[in-house]
């Protein structure tokens, strides 16, 4: 049997099965080796979807126990990322990090700062222009870990121009001018104060990493694990338990203590309060 024409187009394995040790021809065995490859790439591929569409729905989940803040509905959260994606661009083709600095944790900003000073003691400038954004998907979210605040990791892909250039010459240093379109991020964002912002960005090929990671929700205790975030504030009660105002009607026992205290303040000499009011 031979590795030629519709045999080894169609059955690269049976060749390698069926061949001899050391004599499968090397045309075999690299068909082989690429469908191994295809096999490795399609499951990275089915692993790294089913931790975006699980994400998703911990993300759902979180949504129904806090929907008056809209922190983890996933469409707002998208349109966001994706304004906060242009913004950064903006910031670091100018420079000046003033507007978007609101949108980064102090870690973050700090980082961009260095890395803005040590380009311009080198006279260069950074080029970063998004032509496009195609898709942004959620990999990994995390509440109720202790004081860590509450963390989302998104992917984002866009088209991009990405490099960095002499500020004198105009030559190009790093990167290239033609449009990037498969460039991918991945961003990690933090709850704080009631607003995502920006903590880390690290290269795309570690999307996989943070897909395949265990979520954090504090499902069975959902109080336990919203209460305390950033931005929203502490209730003494839960609202349900709390009576309506018209509901509240003063105690026949308060009511009779207020007069006793009025009456013996008359008796001492000491001019009466009206009801309802302290003399502290």
């Amino acid at each position: 049997m031979t590795c030629s024409g519709f045999l080894f187009d169609s059955a690269p394995f049976m060749c390698l099965a069926l061949g001899s040790p050391g004599l499968v021809p090397v045309s075999c065995a690299l068909g082989g080796l690429l469908a191994m490859l295809i096999f490795i790439f399609l499951a990275i591929h089915i692993r790294l979807n089913r931790g975006i569409r699980r994400t998703r729905k911990d993300l759902e989940v979180l949504a129904g126990r806090a929907p008056e803040s809209g922190w983890f509905r996933w469409p707002e959260i998208e349109a966001r990322v994706g304004e906060m994606a242009l913004e950064l661009s903006r910031a670091l083709t100018s420079g000046d990090l003033t507007r978007f600095q609101d949108d980064m944790t102090p870690h973050c900003l700090q980082v961009y700062r260095e890395m803005l000073d040590q380009w311009n003691l080198e006279d260069r400038d950074k080029v970063f222009e998004v032509v496009k954004l195609r898709r942004i998907r959620p990999l990994h979210v995390a509440v109720g870990e202790g004081d860590t605040p509450p963390e989302l990791v998104v992917l984002i892909d866009m088209d991009v121009r990405d490099y960095l250039e002499d500020r004198i010459s105009g030559k190009v240093m790093k990167g290239k001018t033609r449009v990037n379109r498969t460039f991918d991020t991945v961003w990690n964002l933090q709850l704080e104060e009631g607003k995502w912002r920006l903590h880390s960005v690290e290269d795309g090929a570690t999307a996989f990493r943070f897909a395949t990671r265990e979520n954090t929700v504090n499902v069975e205790s959902p109080e336990t694990c919203l209460q305390d975030l950033p931005g929203r504030p502490l209730e003494e009660e839960p609202p349900e338990s709390r009576e309506p105002v018209e509901a509240r009607q003063p105690r026949q026992e308060d009511v009779d203590r207020m007069l006793e205290k009025a009456r013996v303040k008359r008796d001492s000499g000491r001019p009466a309060l009206p009801v309802g009011e302290s003399d502290s």
